[in-house]
């Protein structure tokens, strides 16, 4: 039978134990070359982890999403070796499936390079190897639980808000500190309430609103209230008119499409009845201050359609510059794929 171990390290001959999370020295060991394989990437550094995995009743390795396009922003790029030992001296301590200790060193036989983790594990999901439970379809149970998970490592490991992991952590579930309104001189920025639904609704079925942020107008009140449950699960914020409490827009942030080191890339929406008055660029200056200082961000970027003039001229307003041309970079909800300017606001030192 042959035992698989998934690292990042090239040349190894041998595999010797190791001590990890649970205070012995072990090398971990898979039948399942797609479960080892999802260790040769470790995004937290010890003790602590992140590898979202599960097991479906046949068996198959399920990885869970707990954030927009997840698997992709761990193993995209990233480059994996699968050593393959035989006749280990390994025992299953744990009872989870197909896992293996040896805490003796182990004889390599073979070595499987992975140029592109990113794309190894996707081809796993088509040839039905590996299944992805996408983050879209994530019930709003399952987010509540991983905050809470998340929550207690802060407190367990009493981890700084500067440290590699919480930076992950932050960047990836800005909700963690969404606790927070933010004010304006004409603006309050807060969670959307299920109230607000008519208010969404007035702006989102507007033909000339949705389609330039990428998304269909809304066709009835039932899809804004869907939305809106949506945005509760992202932690979008809601723009509010202090003068009449009115919502008019939403702001928030995103996975980037560029790969950068503490980085979000921020959306927003505005009502049509309020363009040309300056409000949204005073919404974008307070985000991306919050970013930057409550988020510990190192750069923000605005992606947008290539005639999608005025959020570009929001942009440049608000001290972005412009960074690159993304060709075919958006696929929208009509079939149509689109170009993308990108701009970016790196933190002043």
């Amino acid at each position: 039978m042959k035992y698989y171990h998934g690292s990042n390290k090239a040349n190894l001959n041998h595999l010797k134990p190791f001590v990890s999370e649970h205070e012995k020295a072990y090398v971990y060991f898979s039948t399942n070359p797609v479960l080892a394989a999802l260790y040769c990437v470790h995004v937290l550094e010890r003790p602590l982890n992140w590898f979202p995995y599960g097991f479906d009743g046949k068996g198959r390795v399920v990885y869970e999403e707990y954030y927009e396009n997840a698997l992709m922003d761990v193993y995209a790029g990233q480059k994996g070796y699968l050593y393959v030992c035989e006749d280990i001296q390994g025992y299953n301590p744990t009872g989870m499936k197909d896992v293996f200790v040896s805490e003796h060193e182990e004889r390599i036989i073979e070595v499987i390079e992975i140029e592109d983790m990113g794309s190894w594990f996707m081809e796993k999901v088509k040839e039905g190897e590996l299944v992805l439970h996408k983050y879209e379809k994530m019930s709003p149970e399952a987010l509540r639980w991983i905050l809470h998970s998340i929550e207690e490592e802060f407190l367990k490991y009493q981890l700084e808000e500067t440290s590699q992991a919480a930076q992950f952590y932050i960047s990836r579930f800005p909700q963690l500190l969404f606790g927070e309104e933010i004010e304006t001189e004409r603006l309050r920025l807060r969670k959307w309430r299920k109230e607000d639904v008519n208010d969404l609704y007035e702006y989102a079925c507007d033909a000339e609103v949705g389609p330039m942020a990428g998304w269909k107008p809304h066709e009835s009140i039932e899809e804004s209230a869907q939305i809106i449950e949506l945005f509760i699960r992202q932690k979008e914020w809601a723009i509010e008119l202090k003068e009449n409490h009115k919502v008019i827009g939403s702001i928030g942030f995103h996975q980037p499409k560029i790969k950068k080191d503490r980085s979000l890339e921020l959306g927003y929406v505005l009502s049509k009845n309020y363009w040309g008055q300056g409000l949204m660029s005073e919404a974008v200056k307070q985000v991306c201050t919050f970013a930057f200082e409550r988020l510990h961000q190192e750069a923000l970027f605005i992606c947008c359609f290539d005639d999608n003039v005025r959020s570009a001229r929001v942009a440049e307003k608000c001290g972005f510059q412009y960074y690159k041309h993304l060709e075919k970079a958006y696929h929208r909800y009509d079939g149509i794929d689109f170009d993308e300017h990108v701009f970016i606001m790196s933190k002043k030192a």
